[in-house]
């Protein structure tokens, strides 16, 4: 039961109107309650553990303080009066609210319970990303989570807006900014069809996608990971054959699928399958691609603080924070 918690609170209840404010205790509304439901004293008495003359001497006890009958008794049990009527919803109302209280009060600070938006330019499908968002739906299941995708420059204007608790992005955290925490870092692939001619290959370079025929489709406007590739395919991206658009990930591997252009994912989204797609990793790129959590320092957000913890250590698991 509730922790017994004193109400003091005038009530307009007509010709028996006390002149005072009335001092109640949740638990006498709790007894009231199980009496509503069970339609008899003894059964409410034996639904809650306590002694039917007790039980009784309480109700009685509420309707003296009240001035009003909140039932009618009868041989077969108990029938609530009109004036029993509309105080059962109102005391419903007051009972739930108190619990509702409670339990906040109890879960400040724990992350059991609340709200946490976070902005991602990666999918979920695998990785470093998805092992931090596993781990945190697994300790904190009463947190509900937002997640919103979008392109770098976007996802960093909704976080200076307060309008996403923290980002996941394709940038490194500038070593100045204590706000930034680097994730991972993965390296580039190639999505092409299954009957293209790379799709046996064990690895493609940069350079040879300088001498390739095929459309290479890519997002508009631009995440940072493709103005940094397409620098390497200098000669392709200035031709005709880049097609730069708005099209969903989804929509642009169904366009791969079928031999219709090739596109650029990262390792993380081996997880996801496509039909008629390969995925065949690029040699020669240098440094892979660093993925980086950031949030505002200034948020307080309980549920923000454990999905930091929680980024920490599964960025010291795969080795990116030493």
């Amino acid at each position: 039961m509730l922790r017994d918690c004193i109400v003091s609170r005038r009530l307009k209840l007509g010709a028996g109107e006390p002149s005072s404010g009335i001092p109640l205790c949740i638990s006498d509304l709790q007894c009231f309650l199980s009496v509503c439901e069970a339609g008899s004293i003894r059964k409410a008495a034996e639904a809650i553990g306590v002694g039917q003359p007790s039980l009784s001497r309480r109700i009685q006890k509420l309707e003296e303080m009240l001035g009003l009958s909140l039932f009618e008794r009868r041989t077969t049990g108990v029938r609530l009066t009109p004036f029993g009527w509309r105080f059962m919803s109102q005391s419903r109302m007051l009972v739930a609210g108190v619990q509702d209280a409670l339990e906040s009060a109890s879960m400040a600070g724990t992350a059991m319970t609340g709200k946490l938006d976070v902005g991602i330019t990666a999918c979920l499908s695998g990785g470093p990303v998805r092992n931090l968002f596993s781990a945190f739906i697994e300790a904190h299941c009463d947190v509900a989570i937002q997640v919103i995708g979008a392109s770098s420059n976007e996802l960093s204007t909704l976080l200076n807006q307060r309008l996403v608790d923290a980002i996941i992005t394709s940038r490194a955290p500038k070593p100045s900014v204590e706000d930034s925490v680097l994730l991972s870092r993965e390296r580039m692939l190639l999505a092409v069809s299954t009957d293209h001619e790379w799709s046996e290959r064990h690895q493609i370079l940069w350079e040879e996608l300088n001498e390739a025929s095929d459309v290479l489709w890519v997002t508009e406007p631009f995440t940072a990971f493709d103005t940094h590739r397409l620098g390497h395919v200098a000669a392709f991206a200035k031709s005709e054959l880049v097609h730069r658009n708005r099209l969903s990930r989804e929509e642009i591997m169904g366009l791969v699928g079928l031999g219709l252009g090739i596109t650029f994912v990262y390792e993380h989204c081996r997880g996801i399958t496509y039909p008629n797609v390969t995925y065949v990793p690029i040699g020669g790129d240098g440094e892979p691609t660093p993925f980086s959590l950031t949030w505002l320092p200034e948020n307080d957000n309980p549920a923000l603080r454990r999905f930091i913890s929680l980024a920490k250590i599964e960025a010291k698991t795969n080795g990116s924070l030493s």
